[in-house]
C-alpha cells in the first residue's frame, strides 16, 4: 500500500508515543486537581477531566491530520510568468483565459493537455488579429482604430519561453503578431464567451470593455476555419458614464456590471449589450475603486468591495427580471 511507507510508519510511531506522553500528563495533572477536592466529589470530576481530554485529544488529531492533507504549493509555469490579473475557464473545453495588466499587454489562452488538469502541461497562446498583425487595439494613434461593434475574425499564436527570468512575454507576443491591450483587468464569462476590460483603452485613455466569442472548434485543429472573434463593447469618453472599467461581471439579465477605478468617484456602472450605460451605484464613502464585483447564486444579492476604508456591501435590488 502507497500509505505504508518507513516515512509513515516513523510518523505514526512517534505520533503514538507523544499521546501516550500526553496522555500519562493528563492523568496525573488530573489527579492533582480532583485531591484538592472532597472525597465524594472526585470520581465525577475525574471522569470529565478525562472525557475533557479526550475530547481535546480528538480535536487535536482532526488538526494534525488537516495540516498533513495539506500540499505544497506549485506554481503551473506552463501558463505564463507576466503579470497575471484575471483568469477564466471555457467550460466546453476546458481552455483558461487570462488577462494581463500592464500598459501594452496580451490576451492570453492557456491549452491544457488534459483538460482539467493544468500541471500536466500545455500551450500557452495569445490573441491576435487576422489581418492586423501586432495590433495596438488602444485606439491611442495608429493608421485605423477599433470601431465599437465591429467582430474582428481572430487567430491565436504560439507562444515560446513561457517562463522567462525577465518580464519580456508580452514583447515576444507582440512581435510574433499578437494584439496588445492597455491594461487588461477584469474578465468575466458572458452567455457565448467573454467580456474583459481595458482600463486605459481608448482614445482618451478612459477604458474600454472587449467581448472574444469562441469559435465552435476554439483550441482545435480546425479553428482557423471557424475562428473567434473579437469585438469592442464600448469606449469610454469624458461624455459617456463609465470611466476606467475595471472588475466586472455578467448580471442575471444579461448586462454588464463594471466597477470603475477612476481618479476621483468610482461606481458600478451597467453596461448593455449595444454598449449603452446606466447607473447601478456609486461610492458615496470614498474616492477607492470598487471590486469584486459578484451576484449570489440566487441572483437577487449583488457583493461589492471598497477597497478603502476597506468594506464589502450587499446590494439587493431591485433588478430587472
Amino acid at each position: 500500500m502507497e500509505w505504508l511507507t518507513t516515512e509513515a510508519l516513523v510518523a505514526l510511531m512517534m505520533l503514538t508515543m507523544l499521546e501516550i506522553i500526553l496522555g500519562i500528563d493528563n492523568i496525573v495533572f488530573i489527579s492533582i486537581l480532583t485531591g484538592k477536592l472532597p472525597e465524594k466529589q472526585r470520581p465525577r470530576a475525574t471522569i470529565i477531566g478525562l472525557g475533557a481530554a479526550l475530547i481535546m485529544r480528538i480535536i487535536l488529531l482532526i488538526g494534525i491530520k488537516w495540516v498533513m492533507g495539506l500540499v505544497e504549493p506549485l506554481p503551473i509555469k506552463a501558463m505564463g510568468r507576466f503579470e497575471h490579473e484575471a483568469c477564466r475557464v471555457h467550460q466546453p473545453t476546458g481552455n483558461v483565459y487570462m488577462t494581463e495588466d500592464r500598459h501594452h499587454s496580451l490576451f492570453y489562452r492557456y491549452l491544457p493537455n488534459k483538460p482539467g488538469m493544468l500541471r500536466e502541461g500545455g500551450r500557452l497562446q495569445a490573441l491576435a488579429i487576422t489581418g492586423w498583425p501586432s495590433m495596438k487595439t488602444h485606439n491611442w494613434s495608429g493608421d485605423r482604430a477599433i470601431e465599437a461593434g465591429e467582430p474582428l475574425p481572430t487567430h491565436w499564436v504560439d507562444l515560446d519561453d513561457v517562463d522567462p527570468a525577465t518580464n519580456d512575454l508580452r514583447r515576444r507576443g507582440a512581435a510574433a503578431g499578437a494584439a496588445t491591450f492597455a491594461r487588461g483587468e477584469g474578465l468575466c464569462a458572458t452567455d457565448d464567451g467573454f467580456a474583459f476590460t481595458c482600463t486605459i483603452g481608448g482614445r482618451q485613455r478612459l477604458g474600454q470593455i472587449f467581448l472574444y466569442q469562441p469559435g465552435p472548434f476554439e483550441g482545435q485543429d480546425e479553428e482557423s476555419g471557424h475562428p473567434g472573434q473579437l469585438t469592442l463593447l464600448a469606449e469610454s469618453t469624458h461624455d459617456s458614464l463609465l470611466r476606467n472599467a475595471d472588475n466586472i461581471i455578467m448580471a442575471p439579465w444579461g448586462d454588464l456590471i463594471a466597477c470603475e477605478d477612476t481618479a476621483s468617484h468610482c461606481g458600478l456602472v451597467g453596461v448593455r449589450a449595444d454598449g449603452s450605460q446606466y447607473q447601478v451605484a456609486d461610492n458615496a464613502y470614498s474616492y477607492s475603486e470598487l471590486a469584486g464585483a459578484c451576484f449570489a447564486p440566487d441572483g437577487k444579492t449583488l457583493f461589492v468591495n471598497i477597497q478603502y476604508p476597506g468594506m464589502t456591501l450587499a446590494i439587493t435590488g431591485p433588478w430587472p427580471n
